[in-house]
């Protein structure tokens, strides 16, 4: 069913995926002597870059989906309805593109993607974004390339598609949740093996996926089981009256 809110997903879809085709095609130019070009290693390397781009995808577009969820039908295609999207839109194109160009700049020249650090992820995330400071050309790459995705893709994030009820749109809402949840439980990119190279592992490895997981296993599982353990427990049974 092309449902309201497949349309308005479609055009961040075709950038997440387009960005990471690009990239593949880009590293398989510069490092066709240190990748395994074979049609099966190929296949499965393309297989678990394109599942994981998808589950980081539905991550990152809850906020959007939440958004049109609560938008009215009278506002849509409204000045506010274009203020934000082409605001979302705007940040998602940057975010994608400047994850790729770190992504191409590091297997480059370090044969591997954005390293974390378990102690301090937040700290090493900062100091792998400031190579966009460090090297003006791969910032001027991910500017001029964003604002041309952006121009060209704006006119497209609407649609003529008339807005479902709340009710439908709270329902087409659950499904997304519930394949996000789906997702996360059952996807782990540690168990996706790609038995190639070490290259054909790093390019597999979706940079938004992984930050997303290690975030999640350092940050977010930590602090639940934190909060769990401080919960207050119940009363013994055998104390003395």
């Amino acid at each position: 069913m092309y449902s309201y809110l497949i349309r308005r997903l479609l055009p961040f879809f075709t950038v997440a995926v387009s960005a990471e085709l690009l990239e593949l095609i880009i590293v398989a130019f510069l490092k066709h002597t240190e990748l395994d070009l074979r049609f099966l290693p190929l296949v499965k390397t393309s297989g678990v870059l394109f599942l994981t781009t998808i589950v980081s995808f539905f991550y990152l577009m809850i906020p959007y989906v939440i958004y049109l969820l609560i938008l009215p039908q009278r506002y849509q295609n409204s000045k506010l309805d274009y203020i934000v999207a082409t605001g979302v839109y705007s940040l998602f194109v940057l975010f994608c593109i400047s994850e790729e160009c770190i992504s191409v700049w590091l297997i480059y020249t370090q044969n591997t993607k954005m390293m974390i650090d378990d102690s301090n992820i937040w700290t090493s995330l900062f100091h792998t974004w400031m190579i966009l400071c460090n090297n003006w050309h791969v910032f001027a790459a991910i500017i001029c390339i964003s604002v041309a995705i952006i121009l060209l893709g704006t006119p497209y994030l609407f649609t003529k598609l008339q807005a479902p009820s709340f009710v439908r749109r709270l329902y087409h809402t659950m499904l997304y949740m519930l394949i996000c949840t789906l997702a996360y439980i059952n996807i782990d990119i540690k168990q996706l093996k790609i038995d190639a190279k070490h290259l054909n592992e790093v390019v597999s490895e979706e940079g938004s996926y992984y930050i997303i997981k290690t975030i999640n296993e350092k940050e977010i599982v930590p602090a639940l089981k934190k909060i769990k353990n401080l919960s207050p427990s119940k009363p013994d049974e055998t104390s003395d009256i």
